[in-house]
């Protein structure tokens, strides 16, 4: 990253935290506009919809478009399960598209405070279902759940449901739903309790997320839940047969251990784990795409491991 980069990346952010203490729709705006000020690439379809009854974009950056999509991106947005939308991430979505050359949803799904835990998780369940119903394998070759910052750790938990799902399969007498072929956690929120060293550590350097922030985010999302709850936090869910996962972190982002803990719980789970650390990135860079260089490129090589694992290669 240039120090022009660096520079802007820190103005941006800093215009944004100025939003704290204002009511809750005009933050959420805020953080809409704030992140459509990152240019998206031209000739980008984007199309809304409802899926399993809840409002989505879908968004096709694909260079191809004469030939249907092999891979099918479920991508949740980040914003602490309070803010963050399909227009924030609009552009994360069409570049992600076209790094693993295929289509990216993104759910709307319900925010805190008004939809507590469990809320986002059904959504996204029901999401993914629907989407696994209107392109099943034999047209959609691969399907990924994707995430960032908060959903980050939510693809990570609804992976785990769809697993149990599976499990209880033989009980049913309806076929369990696909189960996701890869993960990717980008910045990904795992620690609902605000353990992590990291929080404060880089509370400095992280112009994006801080403890307080996070504690208060923490509390409207789980209402009252315990956060170590297996069920709730990813760092204390069984992990056991999930798919291979990239996970990728900041060297100066508060939610760093987040991600070395989550990537450490996956591995003692048996999963199969990348994860990269950026240098001089803070938390959710590749919101920055169009304007940082680090964070297109971090969602190239996501595009990479998506399609290295698609043709059976090593990544």
């Amino acid at each position: 990253m240039s120090r022009a980069q660096l520079d802007l990346l820190r103005h941006v952010l800093g215009a944004g935290q100025a939003a704290a203490g204002l009511p809750l729709e005009r933050v959420r705006t805020n953080f809409d506009k704030l992140f459509a000020r990152f240019p998206t690439l031209d000739g980008v379809d984007v199309c809304r919809s409802e899926l399993g009854g809840v409002p989505c974009e879908t968004v096709d950056a694909r260079l191809d478009r004469s030939r249907p999509p092999e891979t099918l991106v479920v991508h949740l947005h980040g914003g602490g399960f309070v803010a963050g939308s399909s227009t924030s991430h609009r552009n994360l979505a069409g570049r992600l598209s076209r790094a693993v050359d295929g289509v990216v949803i993104v759910p709307d799904y319900r925010r805190a405070p008004e939809a507590r835990y469990p809320a986002q998780l059904e959504d996204t369940l029901a999401v993914w279902k629907t989407a696994m119903l209107q392109h099943p394998e034999q047209d959609v070759s691969w399907a990924v759940l994707s995430g960032d910052s908060a959903g980050g750790g939510l693809a990570v938990l609804a992976a785990a449901r769809l697993r149990d799902e599976a499990q209880m399969q033989p009980t049913r007498r309806r076929a369990s739903p696909r189960q996701p072929d890869a993960l990717l956690c980008l910045s990904p929120w795992a620690d609902y309790a605000g353990t992590t060293p990291s929080l404060d550590r880089f509370e400095k350097v992280d112009p994006l997320v801080d403890r307080p922030g996070l504690e208060l985010m923490a509390s409207q999302y789980l209402g009252g839940r315990d956060p170590w709850d297996p069920d709730v936090t990813p760092l204390r869910a069984d992990l056991t047969g999930l798919p291979p996962t990239l996970i990728q972190t900041g060297s100066e982002e508060t939610l760093q251990d987040d991600a070395k803990g989550l990537a450490k719980r996956l591995r003692d789970h048996g999963v199969t784990v990348r994860l990269d650390t950026w240098q001089g990135m803070t938390h959710a860079w590749h919101l920055f795409a169009g304007r940082v260089d680090e964070a297109e490129e971090a969602l190239h090589q996501a595009g990479e491991f998506v399609q290295g694992l698609a043709s059976g290669q090593t990544t």
